[in-house]
């Protein structure tokens, strides 16, 4: 059973972090609504840190602490958003260490 969808914010997040992932001859937008469609068959549990996740990257305060700008993810550049997510890789904060072992995948 699909939990609760994504609300137009998450969904330009997730848009966001395709683009900074896929190839820029990628079709994201296809692949954002395909992929939102599997993300709702996550077990309830698992979506809710995704949401949890999508919403922290999805505020300024992530930007404004690992990148030094309060701006949401979406409206990142594609350099920033590269930037923002290689600092939450190299975090000291194991959580958001594994919210980009999560996006990578």
């Amino acid at each position: 059973m699909a939990g609760p969808s994504f609300t137009t914010s998450e969904r330009a997040t997730l848009e966001a972090l395709q683009r900074t992932f896929a190839p820029e001859e990628s079709d994201v937008t296809t692949a954002a609504a395909a992929l939102e469609q599997a993300l709702l068959l996550l077990a309830p549990h698992r979506l809710a840190e995704l949401h949890r996740l999508v919403r922290l990257l999805d505020g300024p305060w992530l930007s404004l602490l690992l990148i030094g700008k309060p701006t949401r993810f979406a409206a990142l550049t594609h350099d920033r958003r590269e930037s923002l997510l290689l600092a939450m890789a190299d975090s000291p904060i194991a959580m958001l260490r594994t919210g980009f072992q999560a996006l990578k995948r």
